[in-house]
Protein backbone atom coordinates (compact mmCIF):
# COMPACT_ATOMS: atom_id res chain seq x y z
CA UNK A 1 0.00 0.00 0.00
CA UNK A 2 2.84 2.39 0.91
CA UNK A 3 4.65 1.73 -2.36
CA UNK A 4 1.46 2.49 -4.31
CA UNK A 5 1.05 5.85 -2.62
CA UNK A 6 4.56 7.13 -3.28
CA UNK A 7 3.85 8.41 -6.82
CA UNK A 8 0.77 10.24 -5.58
CA UNK A 9 2.72 11.79 -2.72
CA UNK A 10 5.47 12.87 -5.13
CA UNK A 11 2.94 14.51 -7.44
CA UNK A 12 1.28 16.28 -4.51
CA UNK A 13 4.63 17.57 -3.24
CA UNK A 14 5.61 18.77 -6.71
CA UNK A 15 2.30 20.58 -7.05
CA UNK A 16 2.70 22.17 -3.63
CA UNK A 17 6.23 23.34 -4.47
CA UNK A 18 5.10 24.77 -7.81
CA UNK A 19 2.17 26.56 -6.19
CA UNK A 20 4.42 27.93 -3.46
CA UNK A 21 6.90 29.14 -6.07
CA UNK A 22 4.21 30.93 -8.05
CA UNK A 23 2.83 32.48 -4.89
CA UNK A 24 6.32 33.65 -3.94
CA UNK A 25 6.80 35.26 -7.36
CA UNK A 26 3.45 37.06 -7.02
CA UNK A 27 4.04 38.22 -3.44
CA UNK A 28 7.57 39.49 -4.05
CA UNK A 29 6.72 41.15 -7.37
CA UNK A 30 9.64 39.33 -8.97
CA UNK A 31 7.86 39.13 -12.32
CA UNK A 32 7.86 42.54 -13.98
CA UNK A 33 4.47 43.11 -15.64
CA UNK A 34 5.61 46.29 -17.44
CA UNK A 35 4.79 46.11 -21.15
CA UNK A 36 8.07 47.88 -21.89
CA UNK A 37 10.05 44.93 -20.48
CA UNK A 38 8.49 42.15 -22.52
CA UNK A 39 8.03 38.55 -21.38
CA UNK A 40 10.55 36.00 -20.29
CA UNK A 41 11.25 33.78 -23.28
CA UNK A 42 9.74 30.72 -21.59
CA UNK A 43 6.65 32.75 -20.67
CA UNK A 44 6.25 33.89 -24.27
CA UNK A 45 6.54 30.32 -25.56
CA UNK A 46 3.98 28.99 -23.07
CA UNK A 47 1.53 31.83 -23.70
CA UNK A 48 1.75 31.41 -27.47
CA UNK A 49 1.35 27.64 -27.27
CA UNK A 50 -1.60 27.94 -24.91
CA UNK A 51 -3.26 30.57 -27.12
CA UNK A 52 -2.95 28.46 -30.25
CA UNK A 53 -4.26 25.32 -28.56
CA UNK A 54 -7.16 27.16 -26.90
CA UNK A 55 -8.30 28.61 -30.22
CA UNK A 56 -7.72 25.42 -32.21
CA UNK A 57 -9.73 23.06 -30.01
CA UNK A 58 -12.74 25.43 -29.96
CA UNK A 59 -12.78 26.53 -33.61
CA UNK A 60 -15.46 24.27 -35.07
CA UNK A 61 -17.59 26.68 -37.14
CA UNK A 62 -18.15 25.98 -40.83
CA UNK A 63 -17.32 29.07 -42.89
CA UNK A 64 -19.50 30.41 -45.69
CA UNK A 65 -18.01 31.43 -49.04
CA UNK A 66 -15.36 33.92 -47.97
CA UNK A 67 -14.72 35.07 -51.54
CA UNK A 68 -18.21 36.62 -51.75
CA UNK A 69 -17.61 40.27 -52.83
CA UNK A 70 -20.59 41.54 -50.83
CA UNK A 71 -19.35 39.81 -47.68
CA UNK A 72 -15.87 41.27 -48.20
CA UNK A 73 -17.25 44.80 -48.71
CA UNK A 74 -19.37 44.56 -45.57
CA UNK A 75 -16.32 43.48 -43.57
CA UNK A 76 -14.12 46.20 -45.06
CA UNK A 77 -16.23 49.04 -43.68
CA UNK A 78 -16.20 47.66 -40.15
CA UNK A 79 -12.50 46.80 -40.28
CA UNK A 80 -11.70 50.39 -41.22
CA UNK A 81 -13.67 51.76 -38.26
CA UNK A 82 -12.89 49.22 -35.55
CA UNK A 83 -9.78 47.20 -36.45
CA UNK A 84 -7.42 49.39 -38.48
CA UNK A 85 -6.66 51.78 -35.58
CA UNK A 86 -4.64 48.99 -33.92
CA UNK A 87 -3.79 46.59 -36.75
CA UNK A 88 -3.18 49.13 -39.50
CA UNK A 89 -4.24 48.67 -43.12
CA UNK A 90 -2.82 49.15 -46.62
CA UNK A 91 -1.59 52.74 -46.70
CA UNK A 92 -2.59 53.26 -43.05
CA UNK A 93 0.26 52.73 -40.58
CA UNK A 94 -0.54 51.92 -36.97
CA UNK A 95 -0.34 54.74 -34.41
CA UNK A 96 2.86 55.04 -32.38
CA UNK A 97 1.19 53.90 -29.15
CA UNK A 98 0.43 50.49 -30.65
CA UNK A 99 4.15 49.69 -30.68
CA UNK A 100 4.13 49.93 -26.90
CA UNK A 101 1.46 47.26 -26.47
CA UNK A 102 2.39 43.76 -25.32
CA UNK A 103 1.77 41.77 -27.35
CA UNK A 104 1.87 44.13 -30.31
CA UNK A 105 -1.24 43.75 -32.50
CA UNK A 106 -0.16 41.78 -35.57
CA UNK A 107 -0.11 43.10 -39.12
CA UNK A 108 -3.05 41.17 -40.54
CA UNK A 109 -1.78 41.44 -44.10
CA UNK A 110 0.98 38.96 -43.32
CA UNK A 111 -0.06 37.00 -40.22
CA UNK A 112 -3.47 35.49 -41.00
CA UNK A 113 -2.14 32.47 -42.90
CA UNK A 114 -1.20 30.90 -39.57
CA UNK A 115 -4.90 30.51 -38.73
CA UNK A 116 -7.73 28.61 -40.39
CA UNK A 117 -10.96 30.39 -41.33
CA UNK A 118 -12.73 28.93 -38.31
CA UNK A 119 -9.88 30.01 -36.02
CA UNK A 120 -9.96 33.57 -37.35
CA UNK A 121 -13.72 33.65 -36.82
CA UNK A 122 -13.31 32.51 -33.23
CA UNK A 123 -10.63 35.10 -32.48
CA UNK A 124 -12.73 37.92 -33.95
CA UNK A 125 -15.84 36.70 -32.18
CA UNK A 126 -14.45 36.03 -28.71
CA UNK A 127 -11.27 38.12 -28.55
CA UNK A 128 -8.14 37.10 -26.62
CA UNK A 129 -7.64 37.73 -22.93
CA UNK A 130 -4.74 39.90 -21.73
CA UNK A 131 -3.86 41.08 -25.26
CA UNK A 132 -6.13 44.08 -25.86
CA UNK A 133 -8.05 42.09 -28.50
CA UNK A 134 -11.73 42.63 -27.60
CA UNK A 135 -14.60 40.24 -28.13
CA UNK A 136 -17.25 41.11 -30.72
CA UNK A 137 -19.57 43.59 -29.00
CA UNK A 138 -22.82 41.80 -29.84
CA UNK A 139 -23.92 38.15 -29.87
CA UNK A 140 -26.10 36.59 -32.55
CA UNK A 141 -24.47 38.47 -35.43
CA UNK A 142 -22.35 35.73 -36.98
CA UNK A 143 -22.68 37.05 -40.54
CA UNK A 144 -21.01 40.30 -39.53
CA UNK A 145 -18.11 38.37 -38.00
CA UNK A 146 -17.73 36.21 -41.10
CA UNK A 147 -17.69 39.44 -43.14
CA UNK A 148 -14.67 40.72 -41.22
CA UNK A 149 -13.06 37.28 -41.51
CA UNK A 150 -13.59 37.38 -45.28
CA UNK A 151 -12.09 40.85 -45.56
CA UNK A 152 -9.05 39.98 -43.44
CA UNK A 153 -8.43 37.00 -45.73
CA UNK A 154 -8.68 39.31 -48.76
CA UNK A 155 -6.74 42.32 -47.45
CA UNK A 156 -3.23 41.20 -48.46
CA UNK A 157 -4.27 41.64 -52.11
CA UNK A 158 -5.04 45.35 -51.69
CA UNK A 159 -2.92 48.44 -52.17
CA UNK A 160 -3.80 51.71 -50.43
CA UNK A 161 -6.18 52.91 -53.16
CA UNK A 162 -8.03 49.61 -53.41
CA UNK A 163 -8.34 49.45 -49.64
CA UNK A 164 -9.85 52.93 -49.45
CA UNK A 165 -12.33 52.08 -52.21
CA UNK A 166 -13.50 48.97 -50.34
CA UNK A 167 -13.44 50.37 -46.82
CA UNK A 168 -15.13 53.67 -47.62
CA UNK A 169 -17.67 52.28 -50.06
CA UNK A 170 -19.11 54.34 -52.88
CA UNK A 171 -19.59 57.53 -50.86
CA UNK A 172 -16.96 60.19 -51.51
CA UNK A 173 -17.11 62.75 -48.73
CA UNK A 174 -15.76 66.28 -49.06
CA UNK A 175 -14.01 67.46 -45.89
CA UNK A 176 -14.27 71.06 -47.04
CA UNK A 177 -18.02 71.43 -47.23
CA UNK A 178 -19.45 68.26 -45.69
CA UNK A 179 -21.25 67.17 -48.83
CA UNK A 180 -21.51 63.86 -50.57
CA UNK A 181 -19.85 63.81 -53.96
CA UNK A 182 -22.43 64.52 -56.63
CA UNK A 183 -25.24 65.34 -54.22
CA UNK A 184 -24.73 69.08 -53.85
CA UNK A 185 -26.45 68.89 -50.49
CA UNK A 186 -25.09 69.59 -47.04
CA UNK A 187 -25.05 66.52 -44.85
CA UNK A 188 -25.90 66.41 -41.15
CA UNK A 189 -23.20 65.69 -38.60
CA UNK A 190 -22.29 62.02 -38.47
CA UNK A 191 -23.63 61.04 -41.88
CA UNK A 192 -20.16 60.05 -43.07
CA UNK A 193 -20.27 57.17 -40.60
CA UNK A 194 -23.36 55.87 -42.42
CA UNK A 195 -22.66 56.92 -46.00
CA UNK A 196 -19.55 54.78 -46.45
CA UNK A 197 -21.71 51.65 -46.17
CA UNK A 198 -25.30 52.79 -46.79
CA UNK A 199 -24.53 55.46 -49.37
CA UNK A 200 -25.67 59.07 -49.44
CA UNK A 201 -28.04 60.78 -51.86
CA UNK A 202 -27.55 59.37 -55.34
CA UNK A 203 -25.30 56.54 -54.11
CA UNK A 204 -26.16 52.91 -53.50
CA UNK A 205 -25.04 50.88 -50.47
CA UNK A 206 -21.55 49.43 -50.78
CA UNK A 207 -22.76 45.83 -50.43
CA UNK A 208 -25.91 43.87 -51.18
CA UNK A 209 -25.80 42.83 -47.51
CA UNK A 210 -26.18 46.47 -46.41
CA UNK A 211 -29.79 47.72 -46.39
CA UNK A 212 -30.94 50.72 -48.39
CA UNK A 213 -32.17 53.43 -46.01
CA UNK A 214 -33.62 55.82 -48.59
CA UNK A 215 -37.27 56.61 -48.04
CA UNK A 216 -37.67 54.47 -44.94
CA UNK A 217 -40.03 55.93 -42.30
CA UNK A 218 -38.23 58.44 -40.12
CA UNK A 219 -39.73 56.97 -36.93
CA UNK A 220 -38.42 53.52 -37.82
CA UNK A 221 -34.93 54.80 -38.62
CA UNK A 222 -34.84 56.86 -35.42
CA UNK A 223 -35.91 53.88 -33.31
CA UNK A 224 -33.34 51.62 -34.96
CA UNK A 225 -30.48 54.08 -34.51
CA UNK A 226 -31.34 54.71 -30.88
CA UNK A 227 -31.60 50.99 -30.12
CA UNK A 228 -28.14 50.44 -31.62
CA UNK A 229 -26.76 53.35 -29.61
CA UNK A 230 -28.33 51.93 -26.43
CA UNK A 231 -26.98 48.45 -27.36
CA UNK A 232 -30.39 46.83 -27.08
CA UNK A 233 -30.44 45.76 -30.74
CA UNK A 234 -27.74 43.26 -31.75
CA UNK A 235 -25.22 44.36 -34.35
CA UNK A 236 -21.52 44.73 -33.68
CA UNK A 237 -21.16 46.75 -36.87
CA UNK A 238 -23.96 49.23 -36.13
CA UNK A 239 -23.16 49.60 -32.44
CA UNK A 240 -19.66 50.73 -33.40
CA UNK A 241 -20.95 52.94 -36.23
CA UNK A 242 -23.23 55.00 -33.97
CA UNK A 243 -20.92 55.03 -30.96
CA UNK A 244 -20.26 58.60 -29.92
CA UNK A 245 -23.13 60.13 -31.89
CA UNK A 246 -25.48 62.30 -29.87
CA UNK A 247 -29.29 61.84 -29.83
CA UNK A 248 -29.55 65.00 -31.95
CA UNK A 249 -27.19 63.53 -34.55
CA UNK A 250 -29.14 60.26 -34.61
CA UNK A 251 -32.38 62.17 -35.21
CA UNK A 252 -30.74 64.19 -37.99
CA UNK A 253 -29.54 61.00 -39.66
CA UNK A 254 -33.02 59.48 -39.50
CA UNK A 255 -34.55 62.62 -41.01
CA UNK A 256 -31.87 62.83 -43.71
CA UNK A 257 -32.32 59.27 -45.00
CA UNK A 258 -36.12 59.36 -44.68
CA UNK A 259 -36.22 62.45 -46.92
CA UNK A 260 -34.28 60.84 -49.78
CA UNK A 261 -36.47 59.35 -52.49
CA UNK A 262 -35.94 55.60 -52.79
CA UNK A 263 -34.35 54.34 -56.01
CA UNK A 264 -36.71 53.26 -58.77
CA UNK A 265 -36.66 49.45 -58.94
CA UNK A 266 -35.73 47.81 -62.21
CA UNK A 267 -38.52 45.75 -63.82
CA UNK A 268 -38.05 42.01 -63.36
CA UNK A 269 -36.67 39.92 -66.18
CA UNK A 270 -38.75 36.98 -67.49
CA UNK A 271 -36.63 34.43 -65.63
CA UNK A 272 -37.26 36.33 -62.37
CA UNK A 273 -41.06 36.21 -62.64
CA UNK A 274 -41.46 32.92 -60.69
CA UNK A 275 -39.57 34.51 -57.79
CA UNK A 276 -41.71 37.64 -58.03
CA UNK A 277 -44.89 35.55 -57.83
CA UNK A 278 -43.54 33.54 -54.88
CA UNK A 279 -42.73 36.82 -53.15
CA UNK A 280 -46.22 38.17 -53.77
CA UNK A 281 -47.81 35.08 -52.21
CA UNK A 282 -45.51 35.32 -49.20
CA UNK A 283 -46.18 39.04 -48.77
CA UNK A 284 -49.96 38.72 -49.05
CA UNK A 285 -50.62 35.35 -47.42
CA UNK A 286 -47.47 34.23 -45.61
CA UNK A 287 -46.48 30.58 -45.25
CA UNK A 288 -48.51 28.74 -42.63
CA UNK A 289 -46.38 25.60 -42.84
CA UNK A 290 -43.24 27.58 -42.04
CA UNK A 291 -45.11 29.75 -39.49
CA UNK A 292 -44.31 32.92 -41.45
CA UNK A 293 -47.02 35.61 -41.26
CA UNK A 294 -47.95 37.71 -44.26
CA UNK A 295 -45.55 40.62 -44.66
CA UNK A 296 -48.41 43.02 -45.38
CA UNK A 297 -50.03 42.26 -42.03
CA UNK A 298 -47.48 44.70 -40.58
CA UNK A 299 -46.11 46.50 -43.64
CA UNK A 300 -49.36 47.12 -45.53
CA UNK A 301 -51.30 50.36 -46.09
CA UNK A 302 -52.53 50.39 -42.47
CA UNK A 303 -49.05 49.96 -41.01
CA UNK A 304 -47.93 51.87 -37.96
CA UNK A 305 -45.51 54.75 -38.65
CA UNK A 306 -42.73 52.64 -37.15
CA UNK A 307 -42.99 50.12 -39.99
CA UNK A 308 -42.03 50.83 -43.59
Amino acid sequence: MGEARRPLIAVALAGALLGSGLLLVAVTGAYNIAASEGHWRITEILLRFGLERSVSVRANETPPRLDDPDLIRLGAGHFHAACAPCHGAPGTPVPAFVGGMLPTPPDLRTRVDAWSDAELFRIIRHGIKYTGMPAWPSRGTEREIWAVTAFVRHMHRLDAAAYQALARGGATMSAADGTASGSGRNLPDGVAACAHCHGAQGQQPSSALVPTLYGQPEAMLRAALRSYAQRTRPSGVMQVAVDGLSPRQLDQLAAYYAAIAPPVPQPPTPDQMPLVEAGRVLAEHGDAAARIPACLSCHGPQALPLYP
